[in-house]
């Protein structure tokens, strides 16, 4: 099962030498409107929304000090 692959290659080689010009320029038409769909389909999946970065343990406790001073009413430091 090892040959397979280059076989099919050797097989597209082939092609590609004995095909007329326009079959390959309709094969490189059909390559470039993959190409796009590809790209459109990449952009659309970088699209989401960042991730939002986990807070830290010395943001976390002043959060916890300023909700405790909001709490009594002392907002000054």
């Amino acid at each position: 099962m090892t040959g397979t692959r280059y076989k099919l290659i050797g097989e597209c080689v082939v092609f590609i030498v004995k095909s007329p010009d326009a079959i390959l320029k309709r094969v490189l038409l059909e390559l470039k409107q993959v190409k796009k769909i590809k790209s459109i389909t990449k952009r659309k999946s970088k699209r989401g929304g960042k991730k939002k970065k986990k807070a830290t343990a010395k943001q976390l406790k002043a959060r916890k000090l300023f909700a405790m001073r909001a709490q009594r009413g002392d907002f000054r430091r």
